[in-house]
């Protein structure tokens, strides 16, 4: 379900919160004082906190770093959304913002949420990690490694780049349509 594109009013993070999502929470206050949009968590987080959270090692770990930076400005937990919400949300965004980091071998790389960004116009942000550069390399803003400087740096080209995407957009789900 693609939505017609509006203007950004957020930044969207739509994949397992165990998938980087505390880098991107520690990140924030960086990104929230540059940009002034807030960050849309598409995912329930609660039922993954109280499971996880309890647990030792690091994804226990990871967990409770995410439960304890959900309440700066400006970040907003969606709890479970139909497919025409998301869309909406998806085509609200400015930026989805991805920034790998699996704790958890042979995590899925594949990242279907950049996928569904894609096809709705609404350009990622990527950890340049495994697969992502061969599958998303000519849609996508890459960050290798880095801190919060070069991810603002990176949301900004995104977010300059974002209407000429237009093409590419119809390019890219023409290429990897649900009817292939």
């Amino acid at each position: 379900v693609t939505a017609p594109m509006e203007p950004p009013d957020r930044f969207l993070y739509a994949s397992r919160p165990d998938l980087g999502l505390h880098r991107l929470l520690e990140m924030w206050p960086e990104l929230w004082s540059r940009f002034h949009l807030p960050l849309s968590i598409a995912c329930d987080l609660r039922p993954a906190i109280q499971h996880h959270a309890p647990l030792p090692g690091p994804l226990g770990d990871r967990y409770r770093r995410i439960a304890s930076l959900l309440g700066q400005p400006g970040v907003v937990v969606h709890r479970p959304l139909d497919q025409d919400s998301y869309a909406r949300l998806r085509a609200r965004s400015a930026a989805l913002l991805y920034p790998l980091d699996p704790v958890t071998p042979n995590a899925e790389m594949f990242a279907l949420a950049v996928l569904e960004a894609c096809a709705a116009g609404c350009p990622p942000v990527l950890a340049a990690l495994d697969c992502l550069p061969s599958i998303y390399g000519d849609v996508a803003h890459f960050v290798d490694g880095g801190g919060p400087d070069q991810w603002s740096a990176a949301v900004g080209q995104a977010i300059e780049q974002r209407l000429a995407r237009a093409d590419a957009r119809q390019t890219f789900a023409s290429r990897y349509g649900w009817d292939r």
